[in-house]
C-alpha cells in the first residue's frame, strides 16, 4: 500500500491548529509542517509562498502528498486514501480537486481547480510568490 503525507504550511502553532491536523491524522501516514514565522518559528519567512511550499515538500518521505494550508478546510478526508489508490493504479503524478476560494452565504462564488495530490519525487516546483502554483518539469500523468 502506497504511503501518504500531509503537507501543512502554517504561521503559528496552537491548539486549534493540533485539534485540525488530529481530524486528518487518521487518514494519512505522516504530517509535515512548515511553520513560517509567528511565535515558533522554524522557517524563515521571505514572503514567498512557492519557497516555503518547496520546503514543505522536501521534507516528504511518503509515496504521495496531499497538501493544505491550516486554514483550509478538506471535505471528506476520508477519501485521501481511495484518492491515492487511484492515482497509484492508474500510474498517475497529480490529481486536481475543487478549491472553493470564495463563498456567500455558504454558496462557492469561485471555485478553482489545484493540484491538491502529488507523487513525491514527481520533478519540478513551486512558483509564485502569492498563490503559488506546482509546475512540472517535463511530462508528468
Amino acid at each position: 500500500m502506497a504511503t501518504v503525507g500531509l503537507c501543512l504550511i502554517t504561521k503559528n502553532l496552537g491548539p486549534q491548529l493540533s485539534t485540525y491536523i488530529d481530524t486528518l491524522r487518521t487518514h494519512v501516514d505522516e504530517v509535515y509542517i512548515q511553520v513560517n514565522g509567528g511565535s515558533h518559528p522554524v522557517y524563515k519567512w521571505n514572503d514567498d509562498f512557492a519557497a516555503a511550499r518547496n520546503a514543505n515538500f522536501a521534507q516528504a518521505e511518503t509515496d504521495y502528498i496531499v497538501w493544505l494550508d491550516s486554514d483550509d478546510v478538506l471535505r471528506h478526508p476520508e477519501n485521501i486514501r481511495k484518492v491515492v489508490d487511484h492515482m497509484e493504479a492508474n500510474n498517475l503524478d497529480i490529481v486536481f480537486a475543487d478549491y472553493i476560494y470564495a463563498q456567500e452565504n455558504g454558496i462557492p462564488t469561485e471555485v478553482q481547480r489545484r493540484e491538491r495530490f502529488i507523487k513525491t519525487g514527481t520533478p519540478g516546483k513551486w512558483v509564485g510568490r502569492v498563490h503559488e502554483t506546482f509546475i512540472p518539469d517535463g511530462s508528468c500523468n
